[in-house]
């Protein structure tokens, strides 16, 4: 089971800016990129989504960049995964079995389990913030 690679970096730019929260400064798409090893064309798409969310605020061009303006304790990684459009479940029937791949009218054998893994994985997330994620030294 793999992980969406917009979840994946969205997680690292959020607890990389999450390490400045409360400095005033502006950190650059490029510096993060750089520490990231993600692309800043990627970074670029991913960031709107922050902005639109309210985590982040910042500036485009020369001297620009962007920081964390809500609390990293204050936001789940669920926040984080729903503001990038993410849905953590794992197979379509876990959102009702008219997304089944099968057609069926009821839930099969196994979609019982692909429920309650989703929802455990959802409550996961949403029971650890941001700043779980910081690393401590």
């Amino acid at each position: 089971m793999k992980m969406p690679t917009k979840l994946r970096y969205g997680l690292r730019f959020m607890a990389n800016i999450a390490e400045y929260y409360g400095r005033n400064e502006l950190i650059s798409i490029s510096h993060i990129a750089e520490e990231e090893q993600i692309s800043n064309k990627y970074l670029e798409q991913i960031i709107s989504s922050f902005v639109k969310a309210g985590f982040i605020k910042g500036n485009r061009g020369k001297g620009g960049g962007y920081k964390l303006i809500k609390d990293p304790k204050k936001i789940s990684i669920y926040d984080i995964s729903s503001a990038l459009g993410e849905d953590m479940t794992f197979v379509p029937c876990v959102r009702g079995v008219k997304n089944c791949y099968r057609k069926a009218k009821k839930r099969c054998a196994v979609g019982d389990f692909w429920h309650e893994m989703s929802d455990q994985v959802v409550d996961l997330m949403k029971n650890r913030s941001l700043n779980d994620l910081l690393v401590k030294n």
